[in-house]
């Protein structure tokens, strides 16, 4: 019952990290790019990150509990906003007992509003202008300063 940012370049092992999470668990995947191919066609949509379909995809995880519902590539998917149905679904996920994770490949993508409402962050290494990192986004700053010198694999995770 939580909701998590997973954020950082590819071939950082995000993807990694969040399949050791949700194994054993029920899953419902927006997987575009098929990065979850071992769970099967009950556990995840492959629906393109186009309006119509992200009301679709959003539509079935409305109706989940007790799910890990990832939201891979997040950035297509949500494209900069955080409307308000998307808010409830964030904020009654003790009612469904749904934990969300949303997948970003840079940290300036992530709407602040989502952040707001998250509980963990996931941060790797990404490829963001540090101007950038500490004008948006001042409390993960130090964060993502920490990872410059760290091995492709490093992360933080950050309770909010």
């Amino acid at each position: 019952m939580m909701n998590i940012i997973v954020i950082g370049m590819m071939g950082t092992g995000k993807t990694t990290v969040i399949k050791r999470y949700i194994s054993g668990k029920r899953v419902f995947c927006y997987d575009v790019n098929n990065e979850y191919k071992e769970l099967n066609n009950t556990q995840r949509s492959r629906v393109t990150p186009m309006d119509t379909k992200y009301k679709e995809y959003f539509k079935l995880c409305k109706e989940k509990r007790n799910t890990v519902c990832v939201f891979e590539d997040a950035t297509g998917f949500i494209e900069g906003r955080l409307d308000e149905e998307l808010r409830q679904f964030l904020v009654q996920k003790r009612h469904t007992g749904n934990v969300s994770i949303f997948v970003f490949h840079t940290i300036p993508s992530v709407p602040p509003k989502l952040l707001g409402l998250c509980d963990i962050v996931i941060l790797f290494k990404t490829n963001d202008e540090p101007k950038d990192v500490e004008r948006k986004y001042p409390s993960l700053y130090k964060y993502y300063s920490d990872l410059v010198n760290k091995p492709q694999y490093s992360y933080h995770i950050i309770r909010r």
